[in-house]
């Protein structure tokens, strides 16, 4: 199941570089999402 930016609070989202996300995103995405 992918992780989307909806599901995580504001903290997390500012915690957290746009690029990591960017990897998160793809990981997901290749998991399955």
């Amino acid at each position: 199941g992918a992780t989307t930016d909806a599901d995580l609070g504001d903290d997390d989202r500012r915690a957290r570089p746009a690029g990591a996300w960017r990897l998160l995103r793809e990981a997901a995405r290749l998991d399955g999402g």
